[in-house]
């Protein structure tokens, strides 16, 4: 399952992805087919964030 935080103070939702991850684009697609305004952050091409996934879910998976 792909992590999210809460809204920035922007109210953008922020997803942490992988392009392997298939319930990420489950995911994706709800929140737009929901109107959720989301900035997606695709690990694979932002490696350094992967801290952040490890901070946020205990672990190294999304």
């Amino acid at each position: 399952m792909p992590i999210t935080e809460p809204p920035a103070a922007d109210g953008v939702a922020i997803v942490y992805t992988h392009p392997t991850c298939g319930y990420c684009d489950l995911l994706k697609e709800d929140l737009i087919k929901d109107g959720v305004t989301f900035r997606e952050v695709d690990v694979s091409k932002e490696p350094d964030k992967w801290a952040e996934v490890e901070r946020l879910s205990g672990g190294d998976k999304i």
